[in-house]
């Protein structure tokens, strides 16, 4: 059971969120929906989120689904993350946001933060100022826009992919109407007087469809993807950043069975140690390897 006296029985049925503050007699804009489902409500509906792709693609699955119940969807990130590429190949509107990783250790950096803070919030004010809801995902791309949407009244929800709460969900938790869970136990990390519910992680519609299209896309991803047919594949994933000792035990894995000619191992390294693996499997045998730094195609 999820704080908050939430049910962790899945996600509810989106609803059109209440006007907080602000302009509290605009009207709602309503138009036609599709035969047989009656009127929709047009939202507009910011989403905060990038760094990583564990941020961005729930984000994605999220934006979707709104644009399929008549939402104005627009996406706020950094202009060079991932967030920037999948918005804009998806049709999203995209606003770039002044954002810092959190700094962890006394430094000029970290002296410097606030005020790069407040300067990031100064800025997407206008943004959030049209928005009748903004979603946080997480991660420090959020903090901007969030705290904005914040000092001007605008309804706020989060999601948590996570198990442990991140430091900016934590840190707005208690203010969003809602924080929407991936797994039950992070309520654990949030302040007692978080809202929370377990939704689960969004997930993308080709990965919902992978069961159904498995045969045809396992022939898709041996030709993409340089495998040999006959060959077991081992997947070794770490996030979209990769994992530093996931990928070690990865090329030691790949050192023990280099006799292993059956074998195949495919490790999604992350940019910074893709070499170790890729060392690792030029070291000799019959077991086949490869590296790569990214995927974006995870349903293959």
């Amino acid at each position: 059971m999820a704080r908050g006296g939430a049910s962790s029985s899945g996600a509810a049925r989106p609803r059109a969120p209440a006007r907080s503050g602000g302009r509290p007699d605009a009207a709602r804009r309503v138009r036609a929906g599709s035969p047989g489902r009656g009127r929709r409500v047009e939202v507009r509906v910011v989403i905060a989120a990038g760094g990583t792709a564990g941020h961005v693609f729930p984000a994605l699955a999220l934006a979707r689904h709104l644009r399929a119940a008549g939402a104005e969807v627009v996406f706020a990130g950094t202009a060079g993350g991932p967030e920037a590429r999948v918005a804009r190949a998806e049709g999203f509107g995209f606003a770039a946001v002044q954002a810092r990783p959190f700094p962890r250790k006394v430094s000029t950096g970290a002296l410097r933060a606030p005020l790069a803070a407040a300067q990031g919030v100064r800025a997407c004010r206008p943004l959030v100022d049209r928005a009748d809801v903004v979603v946080g995902m997480g991660g420090y791309v959020s903090v901007p826009p969030v705290l904005a949407a914040l000092a001007a009244r605008r309804p706020v929800v989060l999601h948590e992919q996570n198990a442990v709460a991140g430091l900016a969900n934590r840190l707005f938790a208690r203010w969003a109407r809602r924080i929407g869970l991936s797994f039950a136990e992070a309520a654990a990390t949030l302040p007692g007087r978080a809202r929370a519910v377990v939704t689960g992680n969004p997930v993308r519609e080709e990965i919902v469809a992978v069961r159904e299209r498995r045969a045809d896309l396992a022939d898709e991803a041996r030709a993409a993807l340089g495998l040999e047919p006959g060959r077991r594949t081992v997947v070794v994933f770490g996030g979209s950043q990769g994992a530093r000792r996931i990928d070690e035990a990865a090329a030691g894995a790949a050192r023990l069975l280099g006799d292993r000619g059956d074998l195949q191992l495919l490790v999604l390294t992350g940019e910074a140690h893709r070499g170790m693996v890729e060392e690792a499997d030029g070291a000799g045998g019959r077991l086949r390897g490869r590296a790569l730094p990214f995927l974006d195609r995870m349903a293959l």
